[in-house]
């Protein structure tokens, strides 16, 4: 046969990322004969094949042929292309399937067929024809689904890794999302998806960089994207002319923004909506059907999908699921206690809701998945209300926390439509998951904006009791006023209905706040009929609440007998009913019961046991407690690092619970610790930012003013209120990004001699192989020494290093902690 064709099409741009897949598929190509890559449009199937094929160009002694099958719609077309890239002519008499075959039979090849999409059947039997008679032949196909035949190895090609995802921040957080999650642009500069937008960027505007002030707004836009490359690249395009925070904000339109007038690209992928739209007309009619109405979900798992479709789609429904993962419509997204979950990448979903909407079906499909969620939620109520091991309990709780993401859009979009009820109705069944898990912040933005919304007409019974959930989630929230105004109301209206639950629930929440508000015989009231219709109406989680809250008046109103008495009784009620959380606060209270009697280790066990249960819940209100009460203990003993470490920890866990008064708290107890460690510059970001949480939430403390005096004893009258004032005007992200650096006290292991050269050497930016290659030791060598580097200094990224090395040199020549110079609110 005439030579086949030695060079591969050019690639427009540099490949990026993606080496462990590369190096995989080149170790499969050396034992198999026939691989197809698969994936959704835009995934970078093609690039991935062309790169392995570049790296393999040399192992084929008759080199490699590049076959675009993009134009192909009929099994002549494909056997057209692949004998035109041979350059071969037919015999007479002999047929075109016949000469391919000739020509391969004795090749050494890898042969390239890219873009089988539309005659996946007929190129299926030219393979299959193949692979029979070409012993030597090798073949790496790409399509957006198998051509399922013998021999055929399937390679699902993932999207570009991402940066780690941050801790999810309540919905109602009236700030920006927790300093905790962000990135450096050396660690986002890590995942592929960033480095691909930076580049093309870069491409599109000469001078592009991404800095700490656009690195945030990058990693959200890849991961809007889901790591897809070609959705990176045109939203990266879009630097010629928009900012990336314009880009970000414009993500909304997708289809609008994510286009390309480069006449080079095939016209299927100058559009994110080409793109998708070739893969959606790929489809039958059922699957069509069944992709826009999975556009309801974030995830789902065959059984939800089966709850709302089996009407429409009878048995087919595991079949066409089937069909849609193969096409790479839809993808597996994870296992969870050996139940499956799906999701569509988010530029399909889009798509596929706007054929949902044109099709009139979207209020169809949400009003039944919303009462779908009333049948689902009234089943986690009941199952919670029954006596379960903690374990099980979890699991309750876990499944609901796993389909957040569902629940959230779906409470959403109530709110804004004809669906106020059903949602409330949600809200409502779901009252010990918002407690349970933390999420009273959200449950009370919902439950806000639902009530809003709620027609006249709506049914008083769930007005009530949605009114009073309302009032018990915000107990942490709001002001005290408002908290008992919708308290009360909520009472009146359960007493006429004569409805015990939410009265026994308003009553609860009612002593709960006279305790706070030191009105004690008032709180026992409240909480002494709160427990006996939680005993009348046999709610056994309602009865151990509410018996932790006597014991907490009983302990604050100084009878401690009285006090340890139902605190007994809570914990082994606790344990019976298997309440976790209830559980956890009778540690808390045990370690302050074990600190007022001078045994501070006892004290520090039910703390950490408090922690643990807490952390399971995902509570960051406990948890933050627990850490601020564990720092107290540390700074009790001296331990200036352990107790830094608590009480920071303590603010950021504050942070994420999306309350202000919790927040403010723990920041104050972190300000009191760093004034009695001479770092008045932390005093004043802390107090200052406490301060104006606690205006915002119409609840001052003396301790604010006290946290100013302090201030000014160090720095002068003059001088610490214009601190102060400045602190004041911060970002709360800033202000907590100053506060929170890693101090360095005496109680720190310091650095070896190697140990402060690696940092020095991995702080001027240096990676691990060349520190190796410069101190002629090896890399994990270097590895080790970092880590320990990292746990001496309290540190996790190297951004941090060149910081903590000037703080290091600081103390170990004044002997204290990093002064006041560097605040950002003193000049």
């Amino acid at each position: 046969m005439p030579a086949p064709r030695q060079h591969l099409p050019a690639p427009r741009t540099p490949f990026i990322g993606r080496e462990r897949d590369v190096a995989d598929l080149i170790s499969l190509l050396h034992t198999v004969r026939m691989v197809t890559l698969t994936g959704s449009g835009g995934i970078g199937k093609t690039r991935l094949a062309l790169r392995v094929a570049e790296q393999e160009r040399s192992r084929f002694a008759d080199g490699m042929l590049f076959v675009d099958l993009s134009a192909a719609t009929a099994g002549d077309h494909v056997l057209y292309s692949i004998a035109q890239a041979l350059g071969i002519e037919t015999a007479r008499g002999q047929s075109l399937h016949e000469a391919v075959l000739l020509a391969l039979r004795s090749c050494e090849l890898l042969l390239v067929l890219d873009t089988c999409d539309r005659i996946v059947a007929p190129l299926a039997d030219l393979c299959r024809s193949l692979l029979r008679t070409c012993p030597r032949l090798r073949l790496l196909a790409t399509s957006r689904e198998p051509l399922r035949i013998p021999g055929e190895n399937v390679w699902r090609v993932p999207p570009l890794d991402l940066p780690p995802a941050p801790p999810k921040a309540p919905v109602s957080v009236p700030w920006s999302p927790p300093s905790p999650g962000r990135l450096s642009v050396h660690e986002a500069m890590r995942s592929p998806a960033v480095r691909l937008f930076a580049a093309r960027a870069h491409q599109a505007r000469p001078g592009f960089t991404i800095t700490p002030e656009t690195v945030d707004t990058v990693v959200q836009i890849c991961r809007i994207l889901d790591g897809v490359p070609l959705a990176i690249e045109l939203a990266a395009a879009r630097v010629q002319v928009l900012s990336v925070e314009q880009i970000l904000q414009r993500l909304d339109d997708r289809f609008t923004l994510l286009n390309s007038t480069d006449q080079q690209l095939p016209e299927r992928q100058r559009t994110m909506r080409a793109v998708v739209e070739w893969s959606h007309a790929l489809l039958t009619d059922a699957e069509k059907a069944l992709l826009r109405r999975l556009s309801i979900f974030t995830n789902w798992s065959l059984d939800m999908a089966e709850a709302l479709f089996t009407a429409d789609f009878g048995d087919n429904l595991l079949q066409l699921h089937a069909s849609l993962l193969d096409k790479s419509l839809i993808v597996l997204e994870d296992e969870v206690e050996g139940i499956a979950y799906y999701r569509i990448l988010d530029s399909v979903r889009v798509y596929a809701a706007e054929k949902l909407q044109a099709a009139g079906e979207t209020e169809h499909y949400l009003r039944r998945a919303l009462e779908q969620g009333v049948h689902w939620a009234g089943e986690f109520a009941s199952a919670m209300g029954e006596d379960l091991p903690w374990q099980e309990r979890l699991k309750l709780l876990n499944r609901v926390e796993r389909n957040l993401d569902n629940m959230r859009s779906f409470l959403h979009r109530a709110a804004t439509g004809d669906l106020v009820e059903p949602g409330l109705q949600v809200c409502v069944l779901l009252r010990s998951y918002w407690l349970a898990f933390d999420r009273c912040a959200e449950g009370a933005a919902f439950l806000s904006a639902l009530l809003a919304a709620a027609p006249d007409q709506l049914p008083t019974p769930l007005r009530t009791r949605a009114l009073v959930l309302y009032g018990e989630l915000t107990l942490d929230l709001d002001g005290d006023q408002i908290v008992h105004e919708r308290l009360t109301t909520g009472l009146r209206l359960a007493e006429s209905l004569g409805d015990d639950t939410a009265r026994a629930h308003a009553l609860a929440a009612l002593a709960v706040l006279a305790l706070r508000q030191e009105e004690f015989s008032t709180g026992i009231a409240h909480a002494t009929e709160s427990l006996e219709l939680a005993r009348r109406l046999g709610d056994r989680l309602l009865e151990v609440h509410v018996m932790g809250v006597r014991s907490r008046l009983a302990e604050a109103a100084g009878d401690v007998d009285d006090a340890q008495q139902w605190l007994s009784r809570t914990l082994a009620l606790s344990e019976q009913t298997g309440c976790g959380w209830a559980l956890a606060y009778c540690h808390e209270s045990l370690s302050a019961q074990a600190l007022r009697e001078g045994a501070s280790q006892q004290a520090e066990e039910h703390l950490h046991r408090a922690l643990t249960l807490f952390s399971e819940l995902g509570s960051a209100l406990g948890a933050a407690r627990c850490l601020s009460a564990l720092g107290r203990l540390a700074a009790q003993r001296g331990q200036s690092q352990t107790a830094w470490e608590h009480l920071s920890g303590a603010v950021r866990r504050s942070r994420l619970s999306g309350r202000r008064l919790t927040l403010a708290r723990a920041m104050e107890d972190l300000a009191w610790f760093a004034a009695s460690k001479n770092m008045t510059d932390r005093v004043v970001l802390l107090g200052a930012q406490a301060e104006m949480l606690r205006q915002w939430a119409h609840a001052p403390s003396p301790g604010s003013q006290r946290l100013r005096e302090h201030v000014a004893r160090q720095w002068g009258d003059a001088s610490a209120a214009a601190a102060w004032t400045r602190a004041r005007t911060l970002p709360l992200e800033e202000a907590l990004d100053a506060a929170l650096a890693a101090p360095h006290f005496g109680d720190v292991r310091t650095l070896t001699p190697r140990e402060r050269q690696i940092a020095r050497l991995a702080g001027s930016g240096l990676s691990n192989r060349e520190i190796a290659a410069r101190l002629v030791i090896s890399q994990a060598t270097v590895a080790r020494h970092i880590a320990n580097i990292f746990a001496k200094l309290n540190i996790s990224k190297r951004a941090e290093l060149p910081a903590r090395l000037a703080a290091l040199r600081k103390t170990q020549t004044d002997g204290h902690p990093q002064s006041a110079d560097t605040s950002p609110c003193r000049s």
